[in-house]
C-alpha cells in the first residue's frame, strides 16, 4: 500500500489497512406500525470516517502523527490512490500500544496503531 500523507506527516511505512476512500450513501430507516419509511440522500465523501492501521510504527513517526492529532486542526489528507483526490480531514482519534523491549524498558516502537480521520471536504476533484 502507498504511503498516504496526513498534513505534514508521511509515514516511513505505509499502513497495513485503510478504509476504502469513496462516497458513502446516507440513509435512515423508521419503522411504523405496519410498514417502514426509508429516506435516502445522494452519496457523499463529506462525513466519511477513514481508518488507517499499522501493525507497528517507530516512535518518531507516532510522535509526528500525535502532534497533528493534538492540534485538533483540519489538515490535508492525500491517500495516494488512483484518482489523485485529496481531502481536508480532522484526526478524530489516534491510539497504539507500547512495545516492551527484552530488557523490560519501553522501546521507541508502537504497535497496533489506529488512526481515524473525518473527511470535512474534498480539496481536489
Amino acid at each position: 500500500m502507498a504511503h498516504p500523507s496526513i498534513g505534514t506527516f508521511t509515514p516511513k511505512i505505509g499502513p497495513g489497512s485503510m478504509t476504502i476512500v469513496r462516497p458513502e450513501k446516507k440513509t435512515s430507516v423508521v419503522e411504523t406500525y405496519s410498514s417502514v419509511a426509508y429516506f435516502g440522500w445522494p452519496a457523499s465523501i463529506v462525513g466519511k470516517i477513514i481508518e488507517l492501521t499499522w501493525n507497528w510504527m517507530d516512535g518518531a513517526d507516532f510522535a509526528a502523527l500525535d502532534a497533528i492529532y493534538a492540534t485538533d486542526a483540519v489538515v490535508v489528507f492525500n491517500p495516494q490512490i488512483s484518482g489523485g483526490n485529496t481531502y481536508n480531514v480532522n484526526v478524530l482519534s489516534l491510539d497504539a500500544v507500547y512495545l516492551k523491549a527484552v530488557d523490560n524498558t519501553t522501546a521507541s516502537i508502537r504497535t497496533e496503531v489506529r488512526c481515524r480521520l473525518l473527511i470535512m471536504s474534498q480539496v481536489t476533484p
